[in-house]
């Protein structure tokens, strides 16, 4: 059986067009679909870099911010152990807004540089104006205290229960070195002369 020219000219358009869409489903989709996430990677780098630009453009003003930051945090000496002091301020800021501080967890203090850190995990119960007060009293404390995690859960009758954990940045403080202690006179030849 002899195809017409017109059938043999359909046979190759149709063998044509399962060839283009077996090509295109098997190898250009795949590349479009890599074309599609190096365009997202690329937009992501370039808002980056223009947050760093903006960034660079203020570095006065973020350099002052830093220094006004850095003179308003409180100052330590070296050998002090300082986890008793702001577990004091902690619940202090927590009973003058009535706020129930259930559990108190110091962590290991944190160095980098002259500025440490202390992160205290604390469950609490309140009411939400309490709540409130507190992280509005914590915010009023000029870098001192921060709050990194906050979870809240209702237990009914407004009563609100829940944990954070609050970091205590403050500076520690090098104390001169006295240097060597000059020896003292043995006690014979203090009795000879």
């Amino acid at each position: 059986m002899k195809l017409q020219p017109r059938e043999q000219f359909l046979t190759w358009l149709t063998g044509m067009v399962i060839l283009y869409l077996a090509t295109w489903h098997f190898f250009a989709t795949s590349r479009f679909e890599r074309l599609e996430t190096i365009a997202e990677e690329r937009n992501k780098i370039e808002s980056a870099l223009r947050r760093e630009r903006n960034a660079l453009t203020r570095e006065y003003e973020v350099r002052e911010q830093f220094r006004s930051a850095y003179q308003d945090l409180a100052a330590f000496p070296e050998n002090v152990d300082v986890t008793a002091d702001m577990l004091i301020k902690v619940e202090g800021l927590a009973t003058s807004n009535q706020l129930v501080l259930t559990r108190r967890e110091p962590q290991k203090e944190r160095r980098q540089g002259d500025i440490s850190t202390l992160d205290i995990k604390c469950n609490w119960e309140g009411s939400l104006e309490s709540l409130v007060r507190f992280l509005y009293a914590l915010g009023q404390d000029h870098a001192m205290l921060d709050i990194s995690e906050l979870y809240i859960r209702a237990e009914g009758k407004g009563v609100l229960k829940g944990t954070f954990t609050i970091n205590c940045s403050y500076i520690r403080t090098r104390t001169p070195d006295p240097g060597p202690t000059p020896p003292s006179e043995p006690p014979e030849k203090k009795e000879a002369a």
